[in-house]
């Protein structure tokens, strides 16, 4: 019994830095165009929208470790993952959407990790189950709700929408 629990805690710690790997390795492929100040911020927002969107070879073994129900406890993993290195992206993105007037937020480094942390959650098949109806409709509730929190005006995220086909 205690082989089988040092067994299943080895593995585990195996997928969570497979996981975290895999994460870097997808930073590492937008690095250049989140660095970029030539860039917009809108831009850069749909850039990542679009990256996460598209069914990249990275992001289906990603989807695949961490969005099982045998997994839950990965989802929490790929979470603290997100808000340690993703969030300081967003928060520049957010600082930069300030300066180009485009977003009006006071609360930038909490409306950065609530963005990560609803679309981590949202979005994964071991939370929240549902169609491919209530997927859109799920994206167009999303995109309002990060309009509000960045203080964006309506519709600034539309591009959202058109990723995934809603009318």
């Amino acid at each position: 019994r205690e082989v089988v629990c040092i067994i299943i805690f080895v593995l585990k710690k195996i997928y969570w830095i497979q996981l975290f790997l895999l994460l870097i390795s997808e930073i590492a492929r937008v690095k250049p165009i989140l660095d970029n100040e030539k860039i917009s911020a809108l831009d850069k927002l749909k850039y990542l929208v679009e990256f996460e969107f598209k069914s990249e070879p990275m992001i289906d073994d990603i989807n695949t470790i961490v969005h099982t129900k045998e997994n839950p406890t990965l989802i929490t993993h790929l979470l603290k993952i997100k808000l340690e290195i993703v969030n300081p992206y967003f928060i520049d993105i957010i600082e930069q959407g300030i300066k180009e007037g485009i977003f009006n937020c006071k609360y930038k480094e909490e409306a950065s990790k609530i963005t990560i942390i609803l679309s981590t959650l949202l979005f994964s098949d071991t939370i929240v189950q549902m169609s491919s109806k209530e997927f859109k409709r799920m994206v167009k509730v999303f995109q309002i709700t990060i309009e509000a929190l960045a203080g964006a005006k309506p519709g600034t995220f539309d591009f959202m929408n058109q990723l995934i086909e809603i009318e």
